[in-house]
């Protein structure tokens, strides 16, 4: 990726933008305008940008965005002096040294920012989830994924409201972890962020109720409609539900993960030049809790 752009002019600001959709190597830094807030916009000054999964489909083209576009759907940083986080106006323009948001959240004192990153998006989408499959102490709850951003907030937040955890996953350092190969044993509640045949697995073992959030591995399961209807399962698209809170919920949700003891998982801070490392790490399922990008 290309690192040597012009600061003749305070107006310009360094971005990362990504030209064309393909693998991360299509990510370069470049120079744009500093934005302008429109009414109900607030002005982020970017420490941090974290690195998102969905960050890499919209990169892929599997989401809809105009091309060339400016990635960072969620950011940490200044607006009106004040340390916050929050998520970009129309979920772009967080790789940049300043974004537009709607909606920010205060950063508790002495949090350091990449925790409250972390757990700003990860813990309000994973709180969500567990509300979503109505996850309680008499639940099994099989976590694939269980290492990332927010499957390691799952697990901790499933285990504090007394379920048992079977958390799946490819790294072995992750305490009582089970492996993609293993015995997944009979959990009553599944949610998972794979997909195709690693959430075909998750679907066979259920008992209950199966929550999808996610296709990390490129698609979504294949249902099959015998087994759904001969056990009984409750097969939710997990994700929708979340996004379909409202806006006080939602608020409420990142304010309490904001708030709360969970323990924030980082993997790596890469600088803003590395973004296309930082794609290929999440990509490829190698990291251990949240990605993000040192932008200042």
């Amino acid at each position: 990726m290309r690192d040597k752009v012009s600061r003749n002019e305070e107006s310009i600001m360094r971005v990362v933008r990504v030209p064309e959709f393909g693998a991360p190597d299509v990510m370069r830094v470049d120079e744009a305008e500093r934005p302008e807030p429109k009414p109900g916009q607030v002005l982020v000054e970017v420490e941090l940008a974290a690195v998102l999964f969905a960050d890499t489909l919209a990169r892929r083209g599997a989401l809809p965005w105009p091309l060339p576009y400016v990635p960072g759907m969620e950011v940490g940083g200044v607006a009106d002096g004040r340390r916050v986080v929050a998520r970009t106006a129309g979920l772009q323009g967080g790789y940049a040294e300043f974004a537009l948001a709607e909606e920010v959240y205060a950063v508790p004192d002495g949090m350091p920012m990449a925790d409250a990153l972390a757990l700003f998006g990860g813990g309000d989408m994973a709180i969500g989830l567990l509300d979503a499959m109505r996850v309680d102490e008499t639940d099994t709850v099989l976590i694939t994924a269980a290492a990332g951003r927010i499957g390691s907030m799952l697990v901790q937040l499933a285990k504090a409201r007394g379920a048992r955890v079977i958390a799946v996953t490819s790294h072995s350092e992750v305490p009582d972890s089970v492996a993609y190969d293993g015995d997944w044993g009979e959990p009553t509640v599944v949610l998972d962020s794979v997909g195709g045949e690693v959430a075909e697995k998750a679907m066979a073992v259920a008992k209950d109720r199966v929550g999808l959030y996610g296709f990390a591995s490129g698609s979504w399961p294949k249902l099959d409609a015998d087994l759904i209807a001969r056990k009984g399962l409750t097969v939710v698209g997990a994700s929708a539900v979340v996004r379909r809170r409202t806006p006080e919920k939602q608020r409420a949700d990142a304010e309490q993960a904001l708030n709360s003891r969970l323990q924030a998982k980082i993997h790596a801070v890469h600088p803003l030049a590395e973004a296309a490392k930082a794609h290929r790490e999440i990509e490829e399922r190698r990291n251990v809790g949240a990605v993000l990008l040192r932008v200042r």
